[in-house]
């Protein structure tokens, strides 16, 4: 009789065991599925908000501005590699931009009569686009943008009747600006002018590549 009791009292205490450890590998999987579903979320968090720094551009109709803007974007991130966070730099991004239309309104002086653009790895900064902006920008460090927004608004006076000089429009000399020569400059400011103020939007939707975005596309529409 003692015997029996030792025996059930020994098979109470490995049942309770068993409980227990089984208590314990149940909560143990379930703390580990819990981890995994918020480092989950926490990366298509993360994802998510990346998306969001180039996707926004697609919401609305966007000025040239924030094609420049967008450009300069897309070429920085092209230039990294690796990953930070749940951000993967290896997969590259491609921009295409459609300005059909824009020659014919505005004239050829900066854009000449090419309708297509694409930024990717394989240019970046070499792209053609980016370095036409460059140059662009370029104009108006090197001369000014007051005295090209004066010379812009009395483009006539200046360099067709001669009514005005450039000394008379700005206030001071500026040899280069001076016709005929600086009228090419004053003709490719003010079509950069018309540029960053014209409107765009996206066209199709963004492609994504394992859930981060991959090719963006927008045309000029006036």
């Amino acid at each position: 009789m003692e015997n029996a009791s030792k025996a059930l009292l020994m098979a109470g205490g490995v049942l309770i065991g068993l409980l227990v450890i089984g208590a314990l590998v149940l909560m143990v999987n379930q703390l580990g599925s819990y981890q995994k579903q918020n480092v989950g979320t926490e990366q298509e968090k993360q994802i998510a908000q990346f998306n969001q720094e180039f996707t926004r551009y697609t919401e609305q109709r966007i000025d040239g501005t924030d094609i420049i803007s967008l450009v300069n974007k897309v070429i920085d991130y092209n230039t990294r590699s690796g990953g930070v966070n749940s951000i993967n730099y290896n997969i590259k991004i491609k921009l295409n931009i459609d300005i059909t239309g824009f020659a014919g309104k505005y004239g050829t002086k900066i854009f000449g009569n090419t309708k297509n653009y694409t930024i990717d790895p394989s240019n970046g900064s070499n792209s053609t686009f980016y370095t036409i902006i460059s140059n662009c920008r370029n104009i108006e460090t090197d001369y000014g943008l007051e005295n090209l927004k004066k010379l812009s608004s009395n483009f006539a006076s200046v360099y067709e009747n001669g009514t005005k000089s450039v000394k008379d429009v700005t206030g001071k000399e500026i040899i280069d600006l001076n016709p005929p020569n600086g009228k090419n400059i004053i003709e490719r400011h003010r079509e950069y002018s018309e540029f960053k103020s014209s409107k765009f939007r996206s066209v199709g939707s963004p492609t994504y590549t394992d859930g981060q975005i991959s090719e963006l596309s927008f045309k000029w529409i006036e």
